[in-house]
């Protein structure tokens, strides 16, 4: 299943049943790469300013 749902390009997989704690600090990661990212955009679009 895991293999699936990578090869349809999800970037992350919970089995069933979810346990909340490690949805919690998965959702949590994923926000703070965003975040990194798109900080880094901002960063680097300001320099060439």
């Amino acid at each position: 299943m895991r293999l699936k749902g990578t090869e349809a390009g999800a970037d992350d997989f919970l089995n069933r049943p979810v346990d909340l704690a490690e949805l919690r600090l998965r959702v949590k990661g994923h926000l703070e790469r965003v975040r990194a990212f798109r900080s880094g955009l901002l960063r680097n679009r300001l320099l060439r300013a």
